[in-house]
Formats: structure tokens, C-alpha cells, sequence
């Protein structure tokens, strides 16, 4: 889910993946200084029918809220990340993640449902991907994105901040 550039981490995980018949949803595309990366990433993809590009959807479109809800793992294995809202978005349509060992994801809230990995190690990302392919997903990873990151609550916390600024 999103912009693809060498940080994102994209052409590891086709690596990984490749001759495993998991089909593998990319949604984005390539930033201008990216075009090379995003063409390597095609390359390596070879034309395989389980890696589907889908190039940019549009927030809210119905191809993009489906493809969330089929997702059985939601993958963020950037080499740096601050945040990432497309594992958040991941756990609030109900996937497991498989994400980069920099993310704090325990000081996000979040217990299990994950797995994190290196994402310079080809093997370690496919891996964790079939494990978290197979797993079911706890419940509990669903309510702490919802819970702690809507849109709703994440306002509500602004407002009590602001409010306690007076």
C-alpha cells in the first residue's frame, strides 16, 4: 500500500514470495525519483499472475475497501519507518501483519497478530508471511486498530489535548 521506493521495501518481498502461489495485491505506484526501483520491481515480478499491481486506487474506492477486507496479511517491511498507516489500516480490516522490526509495535498497542522481521533477510520476510498467511488473526488486533487509531478516536485525543492546553 502505497508510494514504491528502495525504503518501502517492495522488491524484497516479491524475492520472497516468488514461486509460492500467494497472490500478492501493490496498490501505488512509483514517486518520480523511483521509476528505476518500480521497473525493477515489475521485472522481478516476471509477469506471475500471484503479483497484481493495482497501481493508485482511490481512498474509499470499492476495488481498494475490498482488497482490504479479502487481506489475510498486511506487509510493511520498510528499512525505516515512523509510523505506517497501512498496517494500521491492515489490522483494522482484520489481516495479520508482517512488519519491519524498526516499527514499536508493542508501544502502538499491539500484542499479537504480528510478526516482525528483517527486512534486509529475504527468508525471514517469507516466513513470517506464510506463518501469518496460515494464522488466524486474534480478535484483539482488529479492536486495538480501531480502538486506538479511528479516525473518531484519534480527533477525540486531540480535542482532550487541546482542552487540557486551556
Amino acid at each position: 500500500m502505497g508510494r514504491f521506493d528502495r525504503n518501502k521495501n517492495q522488491l524484497n518481498l516479491i524475492r520472497a514470495l516468488k514461486g509460492i502461489n500467494v497472490p500478492v495485491h501493490f496498490v501505488g505506484g512509483p514517486i518520480p525519483d523511483e521509476k528505476n526501483y518500480y521497473e525493477a520491481c515489475l521485472k522481478e515480478a516476471d509477469n506471475s499472475p500471484y503479483f497484481i499491481f493495482h497501481g493508485w486506487l482511490k481512498q474509499g474506492s470499492d476495488e481498494l475497501i475490498e482488497l482490504f477486507q479479502r487481506a489475510k496479511v498486511s506487509v510493511l517491511i520498510s528499512h525505516k519507518e515512523i509510523f505506517g498507516n497501512a498496517f494500521v489500516e491492515g489490522a483494522a480490516a482484520g489481516a495479520n501483519l508482517v512488519v519491519t522490526k524498526s516499527l514499536p509495535v508493542y508501544e502502538y498497542g499491539f500484542c499479537d497478530g504480528f510478526f516482525q522481521v528483517d527486512p534486509s533477510d529475504i527468508n525471514d520476510i517469507k516466513e513470517a508471511v506464510l506463518i501469518a498467511y496460515k494464522k488466524e488473526v486474534p480478535k484483539s488486533l482488529r479492536e486495538i486498530a480501531i480502538k486506538r487509531y479511528s479516525w473518531e478516536n484519534v480527533i477525540l485525543k486531540h480535542i482532550e489535548l487541546y482542552e487540557s492546553l486551556q
